[in-house]
């Protein structure tokens, strides 16, 4: 190549690298404005996305969900809209799940066990977590239904009593002498005719301030252990607020039916032994069981009081779902079903009325 050609190729080179670079240039600025475009059509590019998973920390992440936890790579605030989307897709797909499980769990008794149990899941909604639902909405309607949390005992220590643990239990409107009082286990836990500070006679809503009263009064020469005054005073601020015990008892009923699924869950192991079925799959049937009865609970619960006639066709109709129930998991004889199912239910009664009384004791303890 000759030395007066050269400047000529030279410049030629340079007017192709800067042609190369305009267009390089163009078509990276229509590249941005696609993707601006692209992202102001979606919600998840609306703003420039982590480079890491904000969930389980991994890095370098081009994707749109994490491979390793499969989150979605967005910002970590979100705006309303982005939210209310977000609300909008889990609850059409819950939704649909839902009234798919409700119908086969309701008018199909038995065939949501079966289907679980075959390995038939995705679906359905969880077994656990519909009656984790059911049950908060039947404690929820229970106490609605319940007693009013601002009721006081109509006490009067010239005529009236109280007894708890021993002879009669409730309020009795005979008049008495004058030396009755409120009695606990056969044990009075302050004097008859005992006086506040203030002058007054002990009445309704004051039965723990005389009792916390007597038990560090001089006069008192027998003070009660520590466990005792536990016990005792519990009992007395129950006696102060009956209807904010009974709410507590109510919600404290809803945890203990819980504890009780598995026993309902062995139950059907022991009087269906045969079916030679694991214990997780007679457990599954105990909670779709539970799950229905709490929901013709809750609705029984909403007419006992105008329709009773209604509430007891629903209690009724529980025995015959479960029957039924019964009768297509485990495939037994008619009269079979009836008999094992008469045999859990004693056994299972028996358990729910310690239960409950195990329950109302520590709900005194720890209210």
């Amino acid at each position: 190549m000759d030395q007066t050609s050269a400047p000529h190729l030279i410049g030629q080179e340079t007017a192709l690298a800067k042609s190369e670079s305009a267009t390089s240039s163009t078509l990276s600025s229509a590249s941005v404005a696609v993707n601006a475009s692209t992202r102001r059509k979606k919600r998840y590019d609306s703003r420039p996305r982590p480079d890491h998973c904000l969930n389980c920390g991994r890095q370098s992440l081009m994707t749109r969900f994490c491979p390793d936890c499969g989150q979605e790579n967005a910002p970590h605030a979100v705006s309303i809209g982005e939210l209310t989307a977000d609300i909008l897709e889990e609850f059409v797909k819950w939704d649909g799940r839902l009234l798919r499980t409700l119908g086969l769990l309701l008018f199909f008794p038995g065939r949501l066990t079966q289907e679980y149990n075959a390995g038939r899941r995705a679906k359905y909604v969880s077994p656990f977590k519909m009656y984790f639902v059911v049950s908060a909405l039947f404690v929820f309607f229970l106490s609605l239904n319940g007693p009013n949390k601002d009721i006081k005992l109509n006490f009067s220590p010239e005529t009236d009593q109280i007894n708890i643990g021993s002879g009669d239990t409730g309020i009795t409107n005979t008049p008495k002498p004058k030396k009755s009082g409120i009695s606990l286990f056969g044990d009075e836990p302050f004097p008859p005719d005992y006086k506040l500070v203030d002058g007054s006679s002990v009445k309704e809503g004051r039965f723990h301030e005389a009792y916390t009263q007597w038990q560090k009064d001089k006069k008192n020469h027998k003070p009660h252990p520590f466990w005792k005054q536990t016990l005792y005073g519990n009992i007395c601020t129950a006696l102060d607020a009956p209807g904010v015990y009974i709410s507590n008892l109510i919600q404290s009923i809803g945890k203990a039916m819980f504890f009780l699924l598995p026993l309902y869950a062995f139950l059907l192991a022991v009087f269906f032994f045969r079916s030679r079925r694991y214990y997780v799959e007679h457990l599954i049937l105990a909670i779709n069981n539970h799950t229905t009865a709490f929901l013709i609970g809750s609705i029984a619960d909403l007419t006992i009081t105008r329709f009773p006639v209604v509430t007891g066709v629903l209690i009724f109709s529980y025995w015959l779902y479960e029957l039924v129930a019964l009768r297509i998991v485990y495939g037994r004889s008619w009269l079979g079903t009836i008999f094992r199912q008469f045999m859990i239910w004693v056994a299972y009664l028996f358990a729910l009325i310690i239960g409950f009384a195990i329950t109302a004791i520590i709900t005194l303890i720890f209210p």
